[in-house]
């Protein structure tokens, strides 16, 4: 939540409402409150997931898509031909 505003923000505290609402809603309004709920959990993933950046590439990952690149070159790279030594 921290993400998307912080929990002073807005969206922060109508998604805490809506717990809120929720936890204290009689048997009948229930699953209305818990929707509603869930909706509003679901558009902040999806503001975050659209502010985010694309995951980070450790070192690692970065070095073993190295080596996967050089190896399938080196794979699909034509050998040099041997010449024909011809009998004189």
């Amino acid at each position: 939540m921290s993400a998307v505003g912080g929990y002073t923000s807005r969206s922060y505290q109508v998604v805490e409402d809506l717990a809120e609402q929720a936890d204290r809603a009689n048997p009948a309004d229930r699953d209305r409150a818990i929707r509603d709920y869930v909706q509003a959990l679901h558009a902040l993933a999806a503001i975050r997931k659209a502010t985010d950046g694309p995951p980070a590439v450790t070192p690692l990952q970065a070095a073993r898509r190295e080596r996967k690149r050089i190896l399938a070159k080196a794979r699909t790279a034509r050998k040099p031909r041997r010449k024909k030594l011809v009998a004189a």
